[in-house]
């Protein structure tokens, strides 16, 4: 085959370039298809000769002719790719000096042939070879390209070095496009996806904002949020995302953006979900959708952008997803979350009758007062912060409180539903609001029972939060002790023995005045007593009583307040006496022992009337214990009493 190239190579300079010769030529050179550089080299030189023999006023056919086989052999399957575009390189260098252009439809052979050997290439996985030839046609000054044509070899340029090219140099080579490809948006999109792998670059806003001006339709808009999540460019997603929902001329997505809205939360979950630690970017980025859910429908209230059942699902969700984070140190973010979600079911609220939400509602603010009232104890500035979260937990109390009643019948009084979010005054539940048209929800025994838990739990923090706030000395301390007492009445149908406990813990462990915990200790033992609530079991109310009562007792003379004391002594003796309330023997005797010894004290500053009542007292107390002693510490301060006496009688 060596001997019939040379042999050829002799026709070459016997024959030259005229037409009878080239015809001749031509046929000989055909029969080198199987020898692809041989066939090359042979057009080549004949390509090469025509350039130099034809006219500059005319268009050769056969010049042309020849370039098209050329193209043929370099974009063949048999010859190798590297070879083949540097062959066409110095080719397309030859012809950049032939003053006649080639003519449109040799230049779109050549094309064809060309993107046939790229897509060829792209389907072999030869990707760099595919971006070779996409940037060489690009630059190539010999094929005419349409705006068009010029796009989609920049496409598929795009396409093929995503990984390789550079932000940058793909700027450069898109700068150099007709102002017509600029604005093609699968071009746009590209690169923006293109500069989403640069952490440095800023063109991403801008490829995205020319995305916006160019295309009225959603599938590359929805592309780009898919890429921004893909890429963890979580910023890009949520911008765009609210470019789109927030303007009111862009109706691409009006019609259904609660979907739009719940795939992103859905996708910002999922990656907080496998996450080892908070990260808080997602978690800002689930607020900030959360946030535009509720901006969206408020703005667009009259057109129900979001329907009941994605209200209800915002609701829900913002739940769920406070309570997954409930155990990091991101408080803030997670009391945003309830918050959002008690705006979401306020929202839905508004256009549903009274539901199943309420109950949600009534979950978000036990949660809310739990949260507040666990960030206050831990936090180490109580003039301020404290003060701020004792505040939120109380305010979140109240507004439990305005609607358990009604919801689940936990009490006597039944007010009506507190629909929308309560805005109680700091120091008082609020007045729920009415509904006429609600109607109460029934409950079966478990969830009767779950509630009323979950209603002593609010009642016992909502104490605590009380005792926190304000100062004793003014009005508002005031306003706070009537509070407490209201409280405590309002428990009284459902009052057990955990939240009596709970309640004298948190009276005794507070740093209000003793005179106040005194009263309210001696306002809760009359609640204890008048309770029509059925979890007091007298068993138990008798062991307890004896323990409330001596606490009240002991604190009353702590305080030099007299009057309960006694009143204390006077309950023992009708509890034992009238109501055969067994009464442990070492109470009744420590009791009885210390009303003596402060008949003892008013004795020795000659306050006779004081020193005969409270000792009367302490025997009468002594004698209620005659079956344990024999009435032995009976007879024994009687016997002192009558010492008492007689120095009393010379006294006077």
């Amino acid at each position: 085959m060596e001997l019939y190239f040379q042999a050829l190579q002799c026709v070459f300079d016997v024959m030259g370039t005229s037409e009878n010769g080239l015809d001749i030529i031509l046929y000989y050179i055909s029969k080198l298809q199987d020898f692809p550089e041989m066939h090359f080299q042979a057009l080549k030189r004949l390509l090469r000769a025509k350039i130099a023999d034809s006219s500059p006023d005319c268009q050769d056919q056969i010049l042309e002719h020849v370039l098209v086989r050329l193209v043929s052999v370099l974009t063949g399957s048999h010859f190798p790719s590297q070879a083949s575009l540097q062959h066409f390189r110095e080719l397309a260098e030859h012809l950049k000096h032939h003053k006649q252009a080639v003519s449109e439809d040799a230049q779109q052979g050549c094309l064809m042939m060309t993107w046939r050997y790229i897509n060829r290439a792209i389907s072999d996985q030869d990707v760099l070879s595919a971006q070779q030839w996409c940037l060489f046609m690009l630059e190539q000054p010999v094929i005419s390209l349409s705006s068009n044509n010029k796009a989609k070899l920049f496409r598929k340029l795009l396409l093929c070095a995503s990984d390789e090219l550079s932000i940058a140099a793909a700027d450069t080579i898109f700068n150099r496009l007709p102002e017509e490809c600029k604005t093609c948006p699968p071009t746009l999109y590209l690169m923006y996806k293109l500069a989403l792998r640069d952490s440095v670059s800023t063109s991403g806003s801008v490829y995205l904002q020319s995305l916006f001006k160019s295309t009225k339709e959603s599938i590359y808009i929805i592309a780009c949020i898919a890429e921004a999540f893909r890429h963890g460019k979580i910023n890009h997603a949520r911008q765009c995302i609210q470019q789109i929902l927030l303007n009111e001329k862009d109706n691409r997505f009006n019609k259904k953006p609660g979907r739009l809205l719940q795939s992103m939360i859905l996708y910002f979950v999922t990656e907080l979900d496998v996450c080892d630690h908070m990260d808080e970017q997602i978690a800002d980025a689930i607020i900030s959708v959360f946030e535009l859910a509720l901006k969206i429908n408020l703005n667009q209230m009259q057109a129900d952008t979001l329907s009941i059942s994605e209200l209800k699902w915002l609701a829900k969700k913002s739940y769920n997803t406070a309570l997954r984070m409930s155990d990091s140190t991101q408080t803030e973010r997670v009391l945003n979350l309830i918050e959002l979600s008690i705006k979401f079911t306020t929202l839905h609220g508004q256009q549903t009758p009274l539901s199943n939400l309420n109950n949600h509602y009534l979950l978000c603010e036990f949660f809310k007062t739990a949260k507040h009232i666990s960030i206050a104890r831990q936090t180490s500035n109580p003039t301020c912060m404290q003060t701020i979260h004792y505040s939120a937990a109380h305010e979140s109390s109240c507004a439990f409180q305005a609607n358990i009643n009604y919801l689940h019948h936990l009490s006597s009084s039944n007010p009506s539903p507190a629909r929308n979010n309560p805005s109680p005054t700091p120091n008082a539940c609020p007045e729920p609001n009415p509904n006429p048209t609600a109607t109460p929800s029934s409950t079966n025994s478990a969830s009767q029972s779950t509630w009323l838990t979950k209603y002593r739990i609010v009642l016992a923090l909502d104490l605590e939060a009380s005792l926190h706030l304000t100062n004793d000395n003014n009005s508002a301390g005031n306003d706070k002790w009537a509070h407490i007492t209201q409280l405590i009445e309002l428990s009284s149908p459902i009052l057990d023995h955990t939240l009596i406990s709970i309640y004298l813990d948190t009276l005794l462990r507070a740093e209000s005045p003793l005179t106040y915990i005194v009263q309210t200790i001696r306002h809760l033992i009359r609640t204890i007593h008048t309770s029509p609530s059925p979890y007091l079991d007298h068993p138990t109310l008798n062991t307890n009583l004896p323990r409330y009562l001596r606490v009240l007792y002991q604190l009353s003379l702590e305080t030099k307040d007299p009057s309960t004391a006694e009143s204390v002594l006077d309950q023992v003796v009708v509890l034992i006496r009238d109501w055969k309330t067994k009464y442990p023997a070492e109470e009744l005797r420590w009791m009885a022992s210390v009303a003596f010894n402060r008949a003892v004290d008013f004795y020795l500053v000659a306050e006779e009337g004081a020193c005969r009542r409270w000792a009367g007292k302490a025997i009468a107390v002594a004698e209620l214990m005659a079956g344990e002693d024999g009435g032995a510490l009976g007879r024994s301060l009687r016997g002192r009493f009558g010492k008492l006496s007689v120095g009393l009688g010379e006294e006077g």
